[in-house]
């Protein structure tokens, strides 16, 4: 009997020890999972570190906005827009996303995935709207834009004497198209989301026309290819941020005073509170590092866009064709991606 006891202590001791060894090697393989996907972060923030100019390097320094403006017309042209001055804001309500702050009396048009909420927000502020940074973000798109937005304003005009007095200030934020659909697709469409019609939409899309694959019926959340094949499929209109920043910004009536690439926003943010004048910093601010070739965004889309095919690449390079105009944009292969090629 004693040694039967015996037995299953030692059974049991043995089945606790593999349990335990099952778990550690579980773990250090995750771990190393995880280690090498930082190395080779890394790695790539390494390559690009080495391309770090001088401070006064034109790299490190935003594009003039007589350079933006001219690139902005171009843009407009292509499109066929035969803007002529004045603005003529009010015509811009077709822009969910032209606000009108009556107070600071400025415009702003936010493109999505290129710092329009952390933009709305500061903006909210200096309005005397919110007193602070939000604990959400998101929650300036719930609770606090509507009033603002061009679209749901009933009286733009300010009345001064009868007369029509045009905003002080306008402004707008945009950015490189290749780190934008990285943004997006890490933002919308991967678990955590606060979009979910956007991925079961994308989802059902792929179901249907893709593949009928078990793998594809069994996953909740598309590839960044797929997420790139779906955009393609709808011509760049599917969603809107997404969709063409061009079609966002009041390019047919309005020209803006200021235009801020995201990739330069930690710089020109002074600027505009000084245009504005407001003393306010740029919440959550887009990234800390002066150099945009070393920003992590930046190390993310060249990682993920070097492993997309080729001919998915140039189609969606071709469908966003004017959002590269609009800074004449470099693309992901180039050695100062995502900077703008200034000529």
């Amino acid at each position: 009997m004693a040694g039967i006891t015996r037995i299953k202590y030692w059974i049991l001791f043995s089945l606790i020890t593999l349990s335990l060894i099952l778990y550690h090697l579980t773990n250090l393989a995750e771990q190393r999972a995880r280690d090498f996907e930082t190395k080779m972060l890394s790695a790539l923030q390494s390559d690009m570190a080495e391309l770090q100019q001088p401070v006064d390097s034109l790299h490190l320094s935003p594009p003039s906005q007589e350079w933006m403006k001219r690139q902005y017309r171009q843009t407009a042209a292509f499109l066929g827009f035969n803007y002529t001055p004045p603005n003529r804001w009010k015509s811009c309500r077709n822009s969910f996303n032209t606000l009108y702050f009556p107070k600071i009396n400025a415009v702003f048009t936010g493109v999505p995935k290129a710092g329009c909420s952390n933009w709305m927000e500061a903006l909210m502020i200096a309005e005397g709207v919110i007193s602070g940074p939000l604990e959400d973000v998101d929650q300036v798109h719930n609770l606090y834009a509507k009033p603002y937005r061009m679209m749901f304003l009933g009286r733009f005009k300010k009345i001064v004497s009868g007369r029509f007095v045009a905003p002080d200030f306008s402004f707008t934020g945009i950015r490189n198209p290749w780190t934008r659909f990285v943004s997006a697709y890490k933002d919308k469409l991967q678990p955590g989301t606060n979009l979910p019609s956007a991925v079961e939409k994308v989802m059902r899309y792929l179901r249907k026309n893709v593949a009928q694959s078990e793998d594809l019926r069994s996953r909740s959340y598309p590839t960044f290819e797929e997420f790139l094949l779906y955009i393609i499929a709808n011509e760049g209109s599917a969603n809107y941020h997404f969709k063409q920043q061009v079609h966002t910004l009041c390019l047919k009536v309005a020209e803006y005073d200021y235009i801020v690439p995201l990739e330069y926003s930690s710089v020109i943010a002074g600027e505009i509170w000084s245009k504005l004048n407001a003393s306010v910093e740029l919440p959550m601010s887009y990234d800390k590092s002066s150099d945009p070739r070393t920003q992590r965004s930046t190390v993310e889309a060249k990682a993920m866009f070097s492993k997309i095919d080729p001919a998915i690449v140039e189609e969606i390079y071709k469908l966003y064709k004017p959002d590269f105009m609009l800074m004449n944009y470099s693309n992901f292969t180039d050695p100062n991606f995502p900077m703008p090629i200034i000529d």
